[in-house]
């Protein structure tokens, strides 16, 4: 039986700071109404929305800077795992194949599966925390004139042409970020994986004007994932960052 996994002070204080978003939040409302039913004046509700937003700026970097750390500990989780389980499959071969011994193989595959057992435990508690945080509307705010920039559509010769290889161009290119996006839901995986590997992505996003979204790229552990793994990895979060460049525009 796997002993459940308590969370780190870190994650602890991920909950801590999104719970106390969401009580300011409701604070916000109920000055809101206050204001509504005549209790108290637009000069009062003035004062103490600003108070209220100055803490949300607060809460929101913290809850930025921890969801950070927290997807890089569950990129390397996912990295050990799969490490673990090819390990597991190599002792069960060499076990069939009469180079392991009883004893030893019992002890290493025990060892192995307990392993692997704790850390998806601890993978999915981690993962349900991210879920719980999500919903919070936590990004930070993207000035419209930055937002205009980055999804501006550039010159063909400044667009990202996508290449399976050296000297191996697929006829395929991207004039602005929504089309790059759109672009890396049929492009061939073995393009994706050619370009981010070499770090391609990440400079001509750069070259947008868009440093947090390449610095997002540029953490994706590549030989870790799988084809479509891959692929749905930066799909997503280039899709996501298109969204909400285009949210700040409204």
């Amino acid at each position: 039986m796997v002993v459940g996994l308590s969370l780190p002070a870190s994650e602890l204080y991920l909950k801590f700071l999104v719970e106390r978003l969401r009580s300011i939040r409701g604070i916000q409302h109920k000055l809101q109404s206050l204001l509504e039913s005549g209790v108290i004046s637009h000069q009062a509700l003035e004062v103490g929305d600003k108070r209220l937003k100055s803490e949300i700026a607060v809460l929101r970097g913290g809850l930025r800077r921890l969801l950070r750390i927290t997807e890089r500990n569950i990129e390397e989780l996912e990295k050990t795992i799969k490490i673990m389980e090819i390990h597991l499959a190599k002792v069960e071969v060499d076990y069939a194949a009469g180079e392991l011994g009883e004893e030893r193989y019992r002890k290493e595959r025990d060892v192995l599966t307990s392993g692997i057992s704790l850390l998806k435990e601890r993978l999915e508690v981690m993962k349900n925390l991210t879920r719980e945080v999500a919903p919070e509307p936590i990004e930070e705010a993207i000035p419209e004139e930055t937002a205009e920039t980055i999804l501006r559509e550039v010159p063909t010769e400044r667009a990202f042409y996508f290449y399976t290889g050296y000297d191996r161009y697929t006829g395929i290119y991207a004039r602005s970020l929504e089309e790059f996006a759109e672009k890396l839901e049929t492009i061939e995986t073995e393009s994706i994986r050619f370009h981010l590997k070499r770090g391609d992505f990440q400079v001509w996003i750069r070259d947008l004007g868009d440093p947090d979204l390449a610095e997002t790229l540029g953490r994706i552990r590549e030989p870790s994932l799988g084809d479509q793994e891959l692929r749905e990895e930066v799909a997503r979060r280039v899709k996501e960052r298109v969204e909400a460049l285009k949210r700040s525009l409204k």
